[in-house]
């Protein structure tokens, strides 16, 4: 789980700064969370070119476990001991007429 939080802080870190670039003086709120879970979607379904870049990033070490540490983690984090109950829900729409891999 700790090469999933190293790669997601470094993520979160590279968006700020860029959002940053183009909104200079504005507030900026995002989820790396969600954007971190919706990645992992994606990565779930690529294939070809888009696989191989997205787990060429050397920051994202091991994507192809990213699954298996998401799972860990969520089963981790509501564990019936916990105080606390994080929630989260994303979702992928196709397009129907665009063939999926």
């Amino acid at each position: 789980m700790e090469s999933l939080a190293v790669s997601t802080n470094s993520f979160t870190l590279d968006l700020y700064k860029k959002l940053n670039e183009t909104s200079k003086g504005q507030n900026i709120f995002f989820s790396p969370w969600s954007i971190a879970t919706a990645l992992a979607m994606v990565h779930l379904g690529a294939k070809g070119d888009t696989a191989t870049q997205m787990a060429e990033d050397p920051e994202h070490e091991g994507a192809e476990n990213i699954h298996s540490v998401f799972k860990k983690l969520l089963s981790d984090i509501n564990k019936r001991r916990s105080t606390y109950l994080l929630k989260s829900a994303n979702r992928l729409y196709e397009e129907k007429t665009y063939p999926l891999l």
